[in-house]
């Protein structure tokens, strides 16, 4: 059963208005009934609002039981972001790096990995902290994955991938050049060797991914 809580949740207006039309859009909200999901990088922009619907999800669908894991390395940042939110149990925070094994003992269902050091000034400080998520996390995560027997597992990774390319209109298929020896290409390689790094998964052990590559967010 939902917890009883106020149904709008956050005291933001904006995001307020933004977990209603993404609950009024045209999705079958019902495959998430009584499963547990883990986000990971739950302090990033993309996946904090993840972790706000699917606990806004939970408490407008009747009897939808879903239970959210928050995977942060910062854990008094996270605390501060969710602070409305830290009161429920359907809500856990698992405060660890996620190059590091995962530990959850309990059934997980789908996880949303978008753990990952996403602004370039980052990628010049710290080119080693950069790709580690991209690709030591994604390993850890889809052997997580295998022993769990997870649904669906969806890589967040970039149109940084695309790389260089010479056309404004991109299709998925149209790859561009990346200098693997210049170290702002720490994130976009990284990126691609985690989106092989899926499909590796999914070819060798069957395990059901998808990639999705956001562009340039802001908010």
């Amino acid at each position: 059963k939902a917890e009883s809580i106020n149904v709008l949740m956050t005291s933001n207006s904006i995001i307020k208005e933004d977990l209603v039309n993404i609950y009024n859009s045209k999705i079958d909200w019902s495959v998430f009934r009584n499963t547990t999901i883990l986000i990971t990088g739950a302090n990033g922009f993309l996946p904090a609002y993840l972790v706000e619907f699917f606990l806004y999800l939970n408490n407008t669908v009747p009897g939808i039981n879903l239970t959210v894991y928050g995977l942060v390395r910062n854990e008094k940042k996270a605390k501060n972001r969710f602070n409305e939110y830290l009161k429920y149990k359907s809500f856990k925070l698992v405060v660890q790096d996620v190059c590091e094994e995962i530990k959850i003992k309990e059934n997980i269902d789908y996880i949303f990995h978008a753990a990952s050091q996403a602004s370039p000034k980052y990628y010049g400080l710290d080119p080693v902290g950069t790709l580690s998520p991209n690709i030591i996390g994604t390993i850890n995560l889809l052997n997580f994955s295998k022993t769990k027997n997870v649904k669906s597992f969806l890589y967040f990774s970039s149109g940084e991938v695309y790389g260089e390319v010479k056309s404004s209109n991109i299709k998925e298929n149209n790859f561009g050049f990346l200098d693997p020896t210049n170290i702002r290409s720490c994130y976009a390689e990284s990126k691609r060797m985690g989106e092989n790094i899926c499909v590796s998964f999914h070819h060798q052990f069957g395990i059901n991914v998808k990639i999705a590559r956001p562009f340039h967010t802001y908010g």
